[in-house]
């Protein structure tokens, strides 16, 4: 059964999803540094998938100290293009979920060619763009205040070899004085104080990929790359966040362009020591 807490942050996703189109939302401090509960990324899997395919979504979520949120997520499907066009939206309950902790993300079958045009109108020329909308809650607790991000997905009937996909993050090793390091039994990096290079490797060669580092000290610097240098002031665990994502247009009949976002992430955790 549905607690009122889950039905009135249910009927509120449309309008974060607004929020989050027009720029808004939470403010950090850095865009790099976590020190707060935050979204990192949403992943539509896949990202462009034909009539009647099933959808699955999973969010990135951040505790103040690095480490995963495990509260409940409300998602909702948003119907409709008036999101894009005039900031409305609509919420089928067909197509809602609260994720509670232990739960997989939320698995949402798309409907079939017929059924899609009284659902979200009608098609273009490269389909329908989409937008599924997420919400977490401040300490896992869906009384308490909430945040909210969303994503934008395709269905399509494009061949398969010619949708939008997600890059995938082949690997992220940890190297300390130029030699590899061995990850521990519980998977942290143990390095010894100074600078720590991670490096990521993709899966695929995309084209234009796009890394996002994220850590857990405030003096942190991201790269723009691949390759991620490490130095905080203090020995001690450091949560590493990496976000890899590729940019496509979806171009609409009018020939304006909405940007969306394959990803992939990666969490590593360096442990400092020796000072």
């Amino acid at each position: 059964m549905k607690t009122k807490a889950w039905r009135r942050s249910a009927a509120a996703l449309a309008c974060l999803a607004t929020a989050a189109l027009c720029g808004c939302g939470k403010p950090f401090t850095s865009a790099s540094f976590i020190n707060d509960q935050r979204f990192l990324a949403i992943i539509a899997d896949p990202l462009e998938a034909s009539p009647g395919d099933p959808f699955t979504f999973s969010a990135v979520i951040t505790n103040k100290d690095g480490s995963l949120y495990a509260g409940p997520v409300a998602w909702a499907v948003v119907t409709g293009d008036t999101l894009r066009e005039q900031g409305q939206a609509n919420i089928d309950p067909n197509d809602e979920y609260l994720q509670m902790p232990g739960q997989p993300g939320f698995a949402w079958l798309a409907p079939a060619a017929a059924d899609l045009p009284a659902k979200f109108g009608s098609p273009e020329k490269n389909g329908y763009l989409v937008t599924v909308a997420a919400m977490a809650f401040e300490n896992g607790d869906l009384n308490g205040a909430s945040f909210a991000a969303f994503k934008l997905f395709i269905i399509s009937d494009k061949p398969a070899a010619e949708r939008d996909i997600n890059p995938t993050i082949k690997y992220v090793d940890v190297f300390a004085n130029g030699k590899q390091i061995t990850p521990g039994t519980k998977g942290s990096y143990f390095a010894p104080r100074g600078t720590a290079v991670l490096e990521a490797q993709p899966e695929q060669n995309l084209g234009a990929l796009t890394y996002h580092w994220f850590a857990t000290y405030e003096d942190f610097a991201p790269s723009l790359g691949a390759t991620q240098k490490l130095a905080p002031d203090a020995d001690g665990g450091y949560a590493v966040y990496l976000v890899l994502r590729q940019s496509y247009f979806f171009e609409h009949d009018d020939s304006t362009k909405t940007r969306i976002t394959g990803e992939d992430w990666r969490r590593t955790e360096v442990v400092f020591y020796g000072s």
